[in-house]
């Protein structure tokens, strides 16, 4: 029997409309207040955690744990991304102005950078920055209007921009070197998506946070630390068992 074109077309618009990559739910391991506020972005060096906030322009050190250990006053404004390299350099992306401070490892500054990223709106500018050290590129999230992952050389001069519709907005980004993948947290989304630049959303991991502007992951203990800018806490969460088994 064939099938006329008015019957195969809804079958076809439903397969189009299922995602062709994986979706968990993450399973959350504990949750807590932390003295930041308005917490934006979170990364993982020599066991602590280190966040901006972009109501105080305060740079923050933090225990596992959440325990604020220093603030350094650097009058950030409005700072929602970092990054440190591995000989201790701290990248901060500024989302109103788009440009990037490189501060050394005693926080004093090192040089200025400014971004290509677009036309910015208020609100919708640089939420999240990592590198990649097999590219040797930084990488940085536009929030909105359009939310894009954007690739940049060690000078900041722009390579590549990638769509980032896959999700309903972009609040941060994580490279992971040893699956050469990036974590991608969108907070209207309320998910974690695993893409490349060569084949897009691979897995995404869902989760119940409101605002979540910043995302970090602890290889060593399997664990995914996010912070909530709305209600200044931090969450902590497993690494799925079937990306871990990816090692």
């Amino acid at each position: 029997m064939i099938l006329s074109m008015k019957k195969i077309l809804p079958i076809i618009l439903i397969f189009l409309a299922v995602p062709l990559y994986a979706q968990e739910t993450l399973e959350l391991i504990g949750r807590r207040m932390i003295s930041v506020p308005e917490p934006s972005s979170l990364f993982l060096k020599d066991n602590f955690l280190w966040t901006v906030s972009d109501e105080d322009g305060c740079l923050y050190k933090l225990t596992r744990s959440g325990a604020v250990r220093m603030t350094y006053h650097l009058g950030l404004a409005d700072r929602e991304s970092i990054y440190i390299s591995d000989d201790g350099r701290f990248y901060l992306a500024d989302e109103a102005s788009s440009d990037v401070m490189v501060l050394d490892s005693h926080r004093k500054l090192l040089k200025k950078y400014s971004m290509d990223l677009g036309e910015v709106s208020k609100n919708s500018g640089a939420e999240g920055l990592t590198y990649s050290p097999d590219s040797g590129h930084f990488y940085v999230v536009k929030e909105k209007k359009p939310a894009e992952i954007i690739e940049f050389d060690s000078e900041f001069n722009k390579l590549a921009v990638y769509d980032g519709s896959f999700a309903k907005d972009l609040s941060d980004i994580f490279y992971d070197r040893v699956n050469r993948v990036f974590w991608v947290l969108s907070h209207k989304s309320n998910s974690v998506f695993i893409w490349t630049p060569n084949d897009g959303v691979k897995n995404v991991y869902a989760f119940d946070i409101v605002q979540a502007e910043g995302l970090t992951i602890d290889f060593d203990r399997n664990l995914i630390y996010i912070v909530s800018d709305k209600d200044n806490q931090m969450y902590t969460f497993q690494i799925p068992a079937a990306y871990s088994a990816l090692k």
